[in-house]
């Protein structure tokens, strides 16, 4: 046990992090959910794959 916990604390530091952002988009009061939740995912995906954010992602 002690060779294996000596094995654990002499690994390099792995950080990790993820974020989640949600989006949301006015629409009418009597919209459905799935056509607001299927537009949501459109906005998520035109944001989160942007140019500025992968150009600021790959740079980091």
């Amino acid at each position: 046990m002690a060779a294996t916990e000596t094995y654990v604390f002499l690994q390099p530091p792995v950080y990790q992090s993820q974020a989640l952002v949600l989006t949301t988009a006015a629409g009418e009061i009597d919209q459905a959910h799935a056509a607001a939740d299927l537009e949501h995912v459109n906005i998520q995906k035109q944001v989160l794959l942007g140019q500025n954010v992968l150009e600021t992602t790959a740079q980091s």
